[in-house]
Parts: structure tokens; C-alpha cells; sequence
């Protein structure tokens, strides 16, 4: 009796402890999204199609914009910023659920206290709270493709032995197919989830294959009902549709602008956007409890094996594709996040249990490992996101007026966030008045002063080191490299930046000679 209530105490302190990281992980995603709407070019397309001004082009399916037009119309919201910020919170409440399906999928093969640092460490890590505050699909995939993979474990274990004879359960199948259908109406990335579990049982032996089978058709058709629910217009303009999809995958096989960085050139994943990501820390904990997997061979947990394969499935696939234009390429690493930190959790928990074998091991020591590896991941996080309203490119107003005209600026270089007549002085990439085959030894048209993003020009100087890539690459590089031959400032070089969150502006001065 004393044991039993001493385990319904341990419960409730875990359910309140989970409880208070959703509420604090929604706080993080929602606190400083009222950050202006050009900050994420991205974002100002979904703005106009939750607001009726222009139909979908299907690029990405809807999911994303019928939860931003409810939670608009919820807020009453008038102004585009309105919407977008509506939009925002209901992608914060999805981040603050990939915590939640975090939890549950280490709960698979981990204690609860070592699922909880799970939760933690998904819930601060930069990828998470940063993307959490777009209007864009990744994290909606997240959510919902970590809640596939956590009914596809249930539904695998489930299935273990020669139970062909027994009757199905067909709730799980169910809600199995809910979850992956909104994956997939999130983003079509998500159906890479089906040859993943069509060759599951393959891949755990221990799985009866027309069993587990008979269980992925009913998900599978519960999963298409839910994606053609979502998104239903398509019936009223499939062509929209299927040209949107078709220049989705040819964007994915062929890269951005002709922007196609393979592994032999740079495992820009695993060197790069998952450090950012995740924090370099939990990724070394995160690679050191896969690591257990390889030793464990056969005899590993189901649960622990089925993640273990899933990790390694979408950064193979990840990594080889071609698309990962810089700065937005971090953004696709993010359903690995809720897999690798189990991981790490499980990494932590075992250097915990190693250390309790062999010293005199306490509970505060556990603790203090857990801290340990929260601490970066979350100070990086809360750092990026004060400058989501302080970007450098909502201070350009207050620079502007120092520097000579006629000015020239791109995209991403703040122009939106000028007055009305100040715009008017100044050309932009739309203008189409810069004419980057000209030399630029003397002022084209009379242009005193470039100013360019590291969101554009360092995606065309780092590609251009790689061969394979389009013309049009190495044509803005060669541009580029030119024009910072003239004399140039650097605004917000030593300032953290990550993923769309506050370039280096470079001012350019054409009106200076090189010697001056």
C-alpha cells in the first residue's frame, strides 16, 4: 500500500513537471513574436492567403494556413501584422506539442525522469524556439511526424510475434493515420514516412510483417482522408495543385536557384545546421547514444531500435538531397531534433547509472549533469531571441540617412522597414536596375551605395567553392567578389545569427575608388 501511493506521488510530480516545460516551452515559442512581418520573406505569402487576397499556390499543402486563419479570426485580427502574429502563436502552441511527443516517444524506451530532460532539451534548443516563432511549416512537421513515429513504435510493438490470427485494435491504426496526416498536410516531406514504415518490419524482425501491414493500409488510407480534408481546394483546382507539388519536388531534386550542395561537397547537416540546431553538446550526446545502438545489435529495445533507424533514414536523406540554401537550410534538420535528444537523454542517463556503480553516486549529481547540458542550448536560444526584435535590419531607419545616394539595397537588407518616402529614393532586387554584368569600376546609374544581406551574398560565395552548381551561381559570386574589391562597412559582424534571424549588412561604397 505505501509502495503503491509512493508511485502515484512519483506520477503526479512527473505529470506537474512535464506540465510546467509545455507551459514554460509555449512561453519561450510565443514570447517576442510580434517582431515585424518582412523579417521572414516567407511569411508575407501565407499572411496574404489566410487573408483571401490570393488563392494557395500549393507549394506547401495548407495545414499551416487553416490553423493561422482560425487562430486570426480567434484574435479578430485586421492588419497583416495581426494576422501574422495569430499565424505565429499557433505555430508556438505546435512547438510546445513536439515537446510533448518528445516526452512520449522517450517514454518508449527511457525512465521518466530521462524522458522529461528530453522534453528539455527539445523544448531549448534554438531550432525549436526559433522556428516556433514563423508562420512556416517545419515545425508543424515536426509535431506531427514525431507523433507518427511514437504511434508507428506503439503500433510495432503491437505487432511482435505471430499474432495474425488475433483481431486488430483499430484504434491505434487510427489515430496513427490522424497523426500522419496532418504530417503530410504539413508538408510533403512527411511522406517519406510510409517506405520507412512499409520496411519496418524488415528492419525489426521481431515485427509480424502482415500484421504490422495490415495496420499501416488503415493508417495509410485514415492519413490520404485527412491530407484531401485539409486540403480541399485542391478539388476546385487540382491543376494549381498538381503544378505546386511538381515544382516542390523539382525544387527539392534541383536546388534553390541553382544552389545544389551534395555530402561530397559538405556535410553541412551534421557539421553545421544540427550543431545550430540542437547545440553542439547535445549533439555529441545525441551521436554518443545512437553510438549504444551499433553495440547493442539485436538485442536493443524495439522502441529504442525503430527511433535509432528513423534518425539515421531522414539525415541520410536529408543530407543527399541538393536543397540547403543558406540561411533557411537549418529550418530541415528539425524533425531530427525530437530523435536525437532521446538520444542524448539516454546518454546522460547512462553516464548517470555508470557513475552510481562506481562512486558514491547522488540524486544531485544527475541533476547537475542535466543542467549542465541544458544550460547551452538554452542560453543560445533566449540570446537569438531577443534579436528577433532587435534584427539589424529594423535599426537600417536610423542608418539610412548617413549614407550617399542614389542607394541600391536588396530584399533582405531592411528595405521594407523604410518610410514610404524613403523607399521611393531607393531601387530595390525588384527594380531590376542593377545590372550585375556591368563593370563596377564606375557608378552604374549613378549608384553611390549597395547594400546587401549575408542571407543572399553569402549563399552565392560559399556554393560557388563547389562545382556542379547552376551558371547563375557563379555568376553572382564572381559579381560579389567584385563588388567587395570597393570599399565596404560591415554592420552586425560579431552579433549571433541563425537561420533568418539578423545578417551582417554590408554597405558598399561605388562612389570611392579602391585607393581612397
Amino acid at each position: 500500500m505505501v509502495s503503491t501511493t509512493a508511485t502515484i506521488k512519483r506520477q503526479w510530480i512527473w505529470i506537474f513537471a512535464l506540465l510546467s516545460l509545455l507551459i514554460g516551452s509555449f512561453c519561450i515559442n510565443y514570447w517576442g513574436n510580434d517582431f515585424p512581418l518582412w523579417l521572414h520573406p516567407d511569411e508575407i505569402k501565407k499572411v496574404i492567403y489566410i487573408s483571401g487576397d490570393k488563392k494557395t499556390d500549393f507549394y506547401h499543402p495548407q495545414l499551416i494556413l487553416k490553423l493561422g486563419r482560425l487562430f486570426a479570426d480567434i484574435a479578430s485580427a485586421s492588419s497583416q501584422q495581426d494576422v501574422v502574429q495569430a499565424g505565429r502563436t499557433s505555430t508556438a502552441f505546435l512547438g510546445s506539442f513536439v515537446v510533448l511527443f518528445t516526452f512520449g516517444l522517450a517514454r518508449q524506451f527511457l525512465s521518466a525522469p530521462a524522458s522529461l530532460l528530453a522534453a528539455s532539451l527539445t523544448a531549448a534548443s534554438p531550432g525549436i524556439v526559433i522556428h516556433s516563432h514563423y508562420l512556416k511549416e517545419d515545425i508543424a512537421l515536426t509535431c506531427f511526424a514525431t507523433a507518427s513515429l511514437l504511434l508507428a513504435i506503439v503500433t510495432a510493438k503491437e505487432s511482435v510475434g505471430d499474432i495474425s490470427s488475433k483481431t486488430i485494435d483499430y484504434k491505434i491504426p487510427v489515430l496513427w493515420g490522424l497523426l500522419t496526416g496532418l504530417a503530410i498536410a504539413s508538408k510533403y516531406t512527411a511522406f517519406l514516412l510510409f517506405p520507412f514504415y512499409f520496411f519496418l518490419p524488415w528492419l525489426i524482425r521481431k515485427v509480424h510483417r502482415k500484421t504490422f501491414h495490415k495496420k499501416l493500409i488503415i493508417s495509410a488510407s485514415i492519413a490520404a482522408i485527412i491530407f484531401l480534408l485539409i486540403n480541399n481546394h485542391l478539388f476546385a483546382d487540382f491543376k494549381t495543385f498538381t503544378s505546386g507539388a511538381e515544382f516542390e519536388l523539382n525544387h527539392v531534386l534541383s536546388g534553390h536557384k541553382g544552389i545544389k550542395i551534395y555530402p561530397w561537397h559538405n556535410l553541412i547537416h551534421l557539421t553545421k545546421n544540427l550543431p545550430d540546431s540542437i547545440g553542439p553538446l547535445t549533439l555529441i550526446l545525441g551521436l554518443f547514444g545512437m553510438s549504444g545502438e551499433i553495440w547493442r545489435s539485436r538485442r536493443a529495445n524495439i522502441s529504442r531500435r525503430i527511433t535509432f533507424y528513423f534518425t539515421i533514414y531522414f539525415y541520410i536523406i536529408l543530407e543527399c538531397l541538393p536543397l540547403k540554401p543558406p540561411p533557411g537550410d537549418a529550418r530541415y534538420v528539425l524533425p531530427l531534433i525530437p530523435p536525437l535528444t532521446c538520444f542524448a537523454a539516454s546518454a546522460v542517463s547512462e553516464l548517470s547509472n555508470w557513475l552510481k556503480s562506481r562512486i558514491n553516486f547522488s540524486l544531485s549529481i544527475a541533476i547537475a549533469l542535466s543542467v549542465a547540458t541544458l544550460i547551452p542550448s538554452i542560453s543560445r536560444s533566449l540570446e537569438l531571441n531577443q534579436y528577433l526584435r532587435d534584427d539589424i535590419r529594423t535599426r537600417i531607419p536610423a542608418e539610412i540617412g548617413t549614407y550617399l545616394k542614389p542607394i541600391w539595397m536588396d530584399g533582405y537588407a531592411g528595405y521594407h522597414f523604410l518610410e514610404d518616402s524613403v523607399q521611393a529614393e531607393i531601387l530595390t532586387k525588384s527594380d531590376n536596375k542593377f545590372d550585375t554584368n556591368i563593370s563596377l569600376e564606375s557608378p552604374q546609374e549613378k549608384i553611390c551605395t549597395f547594400i546587401t544581406s549575408s542571407f543572399i551574398y553569402e549563399r552565392y560565395l560559399r556554393a560557388s567553392r563547389f562545382s556542379g552548381q547552376g551558371e547563375n551561381v557563379y555568376e553572382m559570386s564572381h559579381f560579389y567578389q567584385r563588388l567587395f574589391d570597393r570599399p565596404f562597412k560591415d554592420l552586425n559582424p560579431n552579433e549571433p545569427s541563425y537561420s533568418f534571424v539578423n545578417p551582417t549588412l554590408r554597405i558598399v561604397n561605388l562612389c570611392q575608388s579602391k585607393t581612397e
